[in-house]
């Protein structure tokens, strides 16, 4: 009998011995061959058995983050039935003395952006209208611009009281004029 065929028996009757204690144990001593292939520049690009995939992490937090993103650009939606978007901008123009030229036109300072602002607010409550519509007809603006606008606005009315009650009374003539 050659050496080899001796290892062979030993380690086939170690196996044996380990099967007749826990038939699991039997697993532990089995090869574990793995292949794996490089190319050229000794880059990893395959291997046979492959490792096994981690599952992805939950999606719960990025959910749970996507629907507060979407709630801070909600609001109390009133949707009154007659009333259109360029109406709010009349309104909102005549409240603060201004023309609806003023108001559509890109001027950034606080006497046209806060009316604006106040005009896009008003009219995603009031109309219910997409940011894509009321970006238009606030000047050709991009929906972006709206909802920034809406969330700058939806943080004035929480935190000043004047501003509060400058919506409202805007708010409360476009529900009459509605009517």
């Amino acid at each position: 009998m050659s050496l080899l065929q001796q290892l062979h028996e030993e380690r086939k009757g170690r196996l044996e011995r380990l099967s007749r204690r826990a038939p699991e144990a039997a697993e532990v001593e089995k090869p574990f061959i793995r292949v794996i292939y490089f190319d050229k520049t000794g880059r990893r690009i395959a291997e046979y058995p492959p490792r096994p995939v981690p599952p992805p992490p939950p999606l719960v937090p990025a959910v749970e983050r996507w629907k507060r993103q979407i709630e801070q650009y909600k609001a109390p939606i009133v949707f009154a039935e007659r009333l259109t978007v360029a109406q709010v901008i009349q309104v909102v123009a005549d409240a603060h003395n201004l023309s609806i030229h003023v108001l559509l036109m890109p001027d950034r300072s606080p006497r046209a952006c806060r009316p604006r602002h106040m005009a896009v607010y008003l009219a995603r409550i009031l109309t219910g209208a997409s940011w894509n519509q009321i970006g238009r007809a606030i000047g050709g603006r991009d929906h972006a611009t709206a909802m920034h606008s809406f969330k700058r606005m939806a943080a004035l009315v929480e935190s000043s009281p004047e501003v509060f009650t400058k919506v409202e009374s805007i708010k409360r003539s476009l529900l009459e004029k509605r009517q």
